[in-house]
């Protein structure tokens, strides 16, 4: 049975796809964690048993199968799911608890236990993956009729309000962003609560590291019976491997760009008689990468000797290098801001001479592309045209931050104010803003936190930026935009001391009279003053003449306060 004690320890990990914010009600009685949606069997207390066919029978049942052809009225007027606030049973169970009829009015709100949190109405699911709202005033024959496969062909649902985003018209097309932008002028809420550049609450007293330290090689070797996954997102396939393993597993996201990797790319695997060990091997090696076990930790990252082996490489750059001085200069730039702690100059074993007008370069794998994205950047701030496979969109010149934007400012709503799993509250958020969050485990260990730490958020049409805050910041944590689209969690220690490479045209002040050193200077001066190279920290800052630009490599928290000052100047 689901609550069998081999089951257990998939069971009673929380669903965060089934988790309505709105309702305080998280475990039932027995402990286990609730479902606030169920399917809809139809109308009458037996409709979870009718056959195929019956007029009172609804999307789902408990030994039905329902095929797009038995709608009669369309997906887009049949309701398949409804949300419940009473009598909440296990996400994991049968019966009553996942798949619920109506039988006693009124629905909405009423003695059958449907509600969505809302008091003058609730949502529901439509079939054709829309979401419509069903105010308390609505007809209960309407509803009804709505929750059958009967051939009623008269009852729509266009008199209710449809609510977030449409399903795509056609087939390929992608559905809109779930949340619209208020219009108007507003604050930055991504600037606001982008980590680091503004004073913020002091996190707690540091928790001590926790005593549950996962034991990796017994967790890697447990056996399962069988796994089939297919055509699974990279991140939904390393999630289910969590919760099914409870594994704290890394992805390195740098590492994926450098590949050429996303975490959308579709992952297959089946597998019979199998350990978890076999399953992480086999999620990592479809899509090219390798896991490293380093303690308490694992790690998806790419393959060591993509890492680790050294390769030597010539770099033609008679565009961006006039004569021999000029690439000796370019050599030294190029040692300075892509990973200087890696180069012989610095104790590393990366190697680099400068012939007229090119570059020949001792480096991993992994070095090698973040100097091709380097150069190619530097010929895009130049308006020179690209001379490698990368494609211009990898190598705009749009900072992190302000790519991210859109999804930072993405607003949500979320009532966690029981506190409960971290990664639990992350599910969420994640689901509610359409984005991609990771979690860097191994910095939050470094902290004592683990995904299953306890945390709280409640906030109310809100930023996503700002919900992150509220989460992150009670518990020494922060985010850091990976792209887009994804933010990682992690360590706000780990955060200031990782250096990323930022390009900033600043032609406009330079016209309005700034000069390159000055705005340095200013820089220098206003943002993280203790963290540049001049001052012995690791930061490096340069500007390009021919491309009237500022090179900068910093913390994400600092290229955010670079990037809000350099603006600052500009409306000036």
């Amino acid at each position: 049975p689901w609550n069998s004690s081999q089951n257990e320890r998939v069971t009673r990990r929380v669903l965060p796809e089934v988790i309505n914010p709105a309702i305080d009600q998280r475990n039932c009685p027995a402990g286990f964690p609730v479902t606030h949606y169920v399917g809809v069997a139809g109308v009458g207390a037996d409709a979870g048993r009718l056959p195929a066919g019956d007029p009172r029978a609804g999307m789902f049942g408990y030994g039905r199968t329902t095929r797009p052809e038995d709608l009669p009225r369309g997906a887009s007027n049949t309701i398949a799911i409804m949300g419940v606030a009473e009598r909440l049973g296990p996400w994991g169970s049968g019966g009553e608890a996942t798949v619920r009829a109506l039988t006693r009015r009124p629905y909405v709100n009423g003695p059958d236990g449907f509600g969505s949190g809302q008091p003058d109405g609730m949502l529901v699911g439509m079939a054709d993956g829309s979401v419509r709202f069903i105010s308390k005033d609505t007809d209960s024959e309407l509803i009804e009729r709505l929750a059958t496969l009967g051939h009623d062909l008269q009852a729509k649902a266009d008199r209710l309000p449809l609510v977030g985003p449409q399903p795509p018209e056609k087939e390929g097309s992608k559905p809109q962003p779930q949340f619209v932008e208020k219009p108007g002028p507003q604050p930055d809420p991504a600037d606001k609560a982008a980590p680091g550049e503004r004073p913020e609450p002091e996190p707690a007293e540091a928790p001590r590291l926790p005593a549950d330290l996962p034991d990796i090689p017994t967790r890697l070797a447990e056996r399962l019976p069988a796994v089939q996954l297919e055509r699974v997102p990279l991140l939904r396939a390393v999630e289910v491997l969590c919760s099914v393993s409870t594994l704290p597993i890394s992805i390195d996201t740098d590492a994926l760009a450098e590949l050429d990797v996303g975490l959308d790319d579709a992952v297959s695997v089946d597998l019979q008689n199998t350990t978890v060990a076999e399953m992480l091997a086999k999620i990592a090696e479809s899509r090219g990468l390798a896991c490293v076990v380093e303690k308490t930790q694992v790690l998806l990252t790419s393959p060591e000797a993509h890492r680790q082996q050294l390769v030597s490489r010539n770099y033609a750059v008679d565009d961006l290098a006039g004569d021999k001085a000029e690439t000796e200069t370019l050599g030294l730039l190029v040692q300075k801001l892509v990973v200087p702690e890696s180069w012989q100059i610095a104790g590393g074993r990366g190697k680099l001479e400068a012939p007229a007008r090119s570059l020949a370069i001792t480096q991993t794998e992994s070095i090698h592309h973040r100097i091709t994205v380097f150069l190619e950047k530097l010929r895009v701030a130049r308006g020179l045209p690209l001379r490698s496979s990368l494609d211009r969109e990898q190598v705009k010149l749009q900072t992190r931050h302000t790519a991210a934007k859109p999804l930072l400012q993405r607003e949500l709503t979320a009532n966690f104010r029981q506190p409960a799993a971290l990664a639990e509250v992350l599910g969420f958020l994640s689901y509610a803003a359409d984005a991609q969050i990771v979690i860097d485990h191994a910095a939050l260990a470094s902290a004592g936190i683990t995904a299953a730490t306890k945390a709280s958020v409640a906030v109310s049409s809100q930023p996503l930026a700002v919900a992150l805050r509220e989460l992150l910041t009670p518990l020494g944590l922060g985010y850091r935009v990976v792209d887009e689209r994804t933010i990682e969690i992690t360590f706000r220690q780990a955060l200031a001391s990782r250096l990323e490479l930022e390009f900033y045209p600043v032609r406009p002040l330079v016209d309005k009279g700034h000069s390159a050193a000055e705005l340095m200077e200013t820089i220098r001066r206003r943002v993280a003053p203790a963290a540049w190279n001049d001052a012995g920290g690791p930061a490096a800052m340069y500007f390009d003449k021919s491309a009237a630009c500022l090179i900068v490599l910093q913390s994400q928290p600092a290229q955010v306060g670079i990037e809000q000052l350099l603006a600052e100047l500009a409306r000036q």
